[in-house]
């Protein structure tokens, strides 16, 4: 038993609430118990990504997907005590690459003992208001844990973390758990035709992830766009010590940008300064 994971997460939680004055998700610990379950977020503020999820969204361990060129052989003690698994990419070599087959064995066995898995979808870290198109490892390892482990009944929750300033302390950050995915759906597909499923599981997982996402059609006016979610959460009321359950402030900058991939070509010319000129639009 991991005595160490819970008392970080209750200190890493608390420390959090200190740096941001605002932590918003729409839930907090409501994943069913007894069900393995795979976290799929997006990634674009690297380790802290990982936080927020790890402490605010599951009452129960979870285990990290994490990249391998990161592990230190120094501090796998802290690795291991932390949950941390790790996944090698085809830029750290051959050799390396050959090292996952443990990596994924064991997640599939902890799929298979009911336990919880957060993979960052998109393989890479950006900090960019989009979404990246996915990788296809999170499908692999889903089918991966139901062709060595039998796990059938495996549900993967999209989780879009959203950070208004990335980089400034005392910033937001607005995390949005969707509607899950059921393994048991593409199952018969992939009995069938197994690259077909893992395509229609991946392009259906960056459909509903998309959805709990703050994403910006064009990079070139991420600028614009930062400017108005900063005065939207500037006038959004706020909370005492930071945390709180409310998926409103994100379906609220949701609605505007969705509006405004629709009609920047109307919206940009005017820029915005004040929350009365972003409601004109």
């Amino acid at each position: 038993m991991n005595i160490f994971y819970p008392i970080l997460k209750k200190v890493v939680g608390i420390y959090l609430r200190f740096c941001y004055k605002r932590i918003y998700s729409n839930k907090f610990n409501e994943l069913p118990d007894n069900t393995p379950i795979m976290l799929a977020c997006n990634h674009n503020n690297a380790f802290s990504d990982a936080l927020f999820v790890g402490s605010y969204l599951s009452d129960l361990d979870m285990n990290f997907i994490t990249r391998g060129d990161v592990f230190n052989p120094k501090m796998m003690w802290f690795f291991n005590l932390t949950n941390q698994i790790p996944i090698f990419r085809f830029r750290d070599g051959y050799e390396n690459l050959k090292k996952n087959n443990n990596s994924l064995e064991f997640c599939y066995k902890a799929l298979g003992k009911n336990q919880r898995i957060i993979i960052f979808s998109e393989g890479d870290c950006i900090t960019e208001k989009r979404l990246r198109h996915l990788q296809k490892g999170t499908a692999r390892m889903a089918f991966g844990a139901y062709e060595t482990s039998g796990v059938d009944n495996l549900v993967i929750y999209p989780v879009g973390i959203n950070y208004i300033e990335p980089h400034n302390f005392r910033s937001s950050v607005l995390m949005s758990q969707g509607e899950p995915m059921y393994l048991a759906d593409y199952i018969p597909t992939y009995n069938e035709n197994p690259n077909k499923a893992i395509k229609m599981f991946t392009d259906e997982l960056e459909a509903r992830l998309k959805k709990e996402v703050l994403h910006i059609n064009e990079k070139e006016n991420e600028d614009l766009v930062q400017t108005a979610l900063e005065i939207i959460d500037n006038e959004y009321p706020s909370t005492f010590f930071s945390l709180a359950k409310d998926g409103v402030l994100f379906k609220k900058m949701k609605s505007w940008i969705e509006r405004f991939n629709l009609e920047e070509k109307i919206l940009l010319p005017h820029g915005f300064k004040t929350l009365q000129s972003l409601k004109r639009f």
